[in-house]
């Protein structure tokens, strides 16, 4: 039935996502559903499973290959309306970019996922940002970015999310690299 072929990109996108979760790293899978994605006119989809792909090249240490993948996942998304998907994807786009030390890039899709989170109410997309943002604040001596470490780290609580744990340590970090032992 038409239906069930339809359904299928997306389930495709949620096995692999799920494994994705588990860490089962199949960049070759994922580009599969961001093309299967692609054929039923899903671009939101296909920037999902392109976000994926491109944080598993990083993961396996093929940072060559990431910025082709995090510009054809702006391709993607540029054009979509404010939603929860692209607040989650411009996230995505943000903190690989700064982990691959493109400021300016990372620096908009920051702003804009940000401005998305606020919109939309997505409090756990508006955390994931401050922890990234703060990590990269602090770690080039802005004291802002402890600010949106804590304030990260309350959002999260708030959720009773075990993703806390990474601000939390990276208030450490910066604390400790700022020679604030007490703190960290």
């Amino acid at each position: 039935d038409a239906r069930a072929h339809d359904e299928r990109p997306r389930l495709q996108l949620g096995a692999a996502a799920a494994r994705f979760g588990a860490e089962v790293w199949d960049e070759k899978e994922l580009a599969a559903a961001r093309e299967a994605l692609l054929a039923v006119g899903d671009r939101a989809g296909a920037a999902e499973a392109e976000l994926m792909r491109a944080e598993v090249l990083w993961l396996v240490g093929r940072g060559d290959d990431v910025l082709p993948s995090l510009e054809r996942i702006t391709e993607l998304a540029e054009e979509l309306p404010p939603s929860d998907t692209k607040a989650r994807v411009y996230a995505g786009l943000f903190r690989l970019h700064w982990l691959g030390n493109r400021d300016e890039p990372a620096a908009r899709f920051e702003r804009e996922a940000l401005a998305m989170a606020d919109e939309l109410g997505l409090k756990d997309v508006r955390a994931k940002v401050l922890s990234a943002g703060g990590s990269w604040r602090a770690m080039t001596g802005d004291r802002g970015g402890f600010d949106a470490l804590e304030e990260a780290i309350a959002i999260f609580e708030q959720l009773d999310s075990a993703d806390a744990q990474r601000p939390y340590n990276n208030l450490a970090d910066g604390y400790y690299n700022m020679g604030e032992l007490s703190k960290a």
